[in-house]
């Protein structure tokens, strides 16, 4: 029995015959022409999406108004298979979602005949091939999700040719080459994922290109040179993750103009600079600090004290030395503090017991010296301490792991840090 074009079995159920796919173009033809119901070319249409889809699926999809004449709502139908072609001729559709199904293939080639889309969700649908070039043709395209897929190739640049484009996710994908310099069109943008792929190459942000951008992820990539300065005027910006690339430089001053910056990241590089760049401490709604991993020194600023909304820090696996500043006591939100694997030094700050939101504390391989133990006072903080063995650097009475003076000793899963042992 050949449906759409492609011979198959009967399914179980079914008191219909099948549609040819001349039938469903004729379909087309004839509502275009003749005012046929988009209603009957939409279930034809429905008809040619693979098994376990068919008249049941169909049916009740148009029942439920998950499919009308503009909207396409099939996400989590465990359809399984090829995307047909044909799926492009229905060129009234605004909204297209088929995420989380089993798709097989490629996204149809003929995308961009479905002028009226602004939505398209096919994430987590198991997609493979590239993007195809007519994605261009969407120019009333508003939010683009093709993230948790196994798409690959490079991007294509028709696709920054999209400049209503406001939301666009493409993370957990196979992409490689370079981010092209077109992206400085998408005027529009708000959210910008392309993290946890295999992109490479220098940044090439436009100063003031993207003046809508409130969220960007470019981590788990190689992208290397120094983090555009650019950046800093890109004032909608609240979260900025660049950890886990190839980043080189000093982090630019231009970052400090980010007033509403919650979430900044760039964990994982090979920057360096002297303690915490001085731009950081002007981001008075910072959340969230991640710096370890790089090539930082020299002592943390007394300025530290003013980032009052800071609720995670990490500073672990650099050259950081010095004494802790008294002014950490007044981080009230911090809820995570990552100090270890540094050259830190003295004693630990009796303005730490005012910490009361502190549940993770992980202060290994530093050279603290003295008492710890007044942390203990708050329950349910889990601390990592250089306290192993007969002469312990600092005692801590109540710390989860004690670390030795050599990372290489040990691993304990229950402390999670190589070194550590259970106190």
């Amino acid at each position: 029995m050949n449906v759409c074009g492609t011979r198959m079995s009967p399914r179980v159920g079914t008191e219909f015959p099948f549609l040819e796919l001349s039938v469903l173009r004729a379909l087309i033809l004839f509502r275009i022409c003749l005012c046929v119901s988009e209603h009957v070319v939409m279930l034809a249409l429905l008809l040619c999406l693979p098994f376990p889809f068919g008249w049941n699926g169909a049916l009740e999809a148009m029942h439920t108004k998950q499919v009308t004449n503009d909207l396409l709502r099939l996400a989590m139908n465990n359809i399984n298979g090829p995307l047909p072609e044909e799926i492009t001729l229905l060129d009234q559709v605004k909204y297209f979602s088929l995420w989380n199904n089993e798709l097989i293939g490629r996204i149809p080639t003929n995308l961009g005949k479905m002028k009226s889309l602004q939505k398209l969700l096919l994430f987590d649908a198991q997609l493979t091939g590239t993007i195809p070039s007519s994605i261009g043709e969407l120019n009333e395209l508003t939010r683009l999700y093709l993230d948790t897929n196994a798409l690959s190739g490079s991007l294509p640049d028709e696709l920054f040719n999209l400049v209503n484009l406001e939301e666009c996710w493409l993370k957990v994908n196979n992409f490689t080459g370079s981010l092209p310099s077109s992206v400085n069109n998408l005027s529009k943008i708000k959210e910008f994922f392309v993290d946890q792929n295999s992109l490479n190459g220098t940044l090439s942000f436009t100063t003031g290109s993207l003046p809508n951008l409130e969220k960007i992820a470019l981590y788990f990539n190689a992208f290397s040179g120094n983090i555009p300065p650019s950046f800093g005027s890109f004032v909608k910006l609240d979260w900025l993750l660049l950890l886990k690339n190839f980043f080189t430089g000093t982090v630019p001053k231009e970052i400090e103009n980010l007033s509403n910056m919650v979430r900044l990241d760039f964990s994982d590089n090979i920057l360096r600079g002297e303690g915490i760049p001085s731009s950081i401490f002007k981001l008075k709604r910072l959340s969230y600090l991640g710096m370890h991993g790089n090539r930082f020194v020299g002592t943390i600023s007394p300025n530290i004290g003013s980032l009052s909304r800071l609720q995670w820090l990490t500073l672990d696996g650099n050259m950081f030395n010095g004494k802790l500043p008294t002014e950490m006591g007044s981080l009230i939100a911090l809820d995570k503090a990552f100090l270890s694997l540094n050259s830190f030094t003295g004693t630990i700050p009796m303005s730490f017991s005012h910490l009361t939101a502190l549940k993770f504390l992980h202060l290994g391989f530093n050279s603290f010296t003295g008492d710890a133990s007044f942390l203990c006072k708050k329950p349910g903080v889990h601390i990592l301490a250089d306290c192993y063995g007969d002469d312990p650097e600092l005692f801590c009475s109540c710390c989860a792991g004690c670390c030795a003076d050599e990372p290489e000793q040990a691993y304990t899963a229950d402390v999670g840090l190589l070194g550590c042992f259970p106190n």
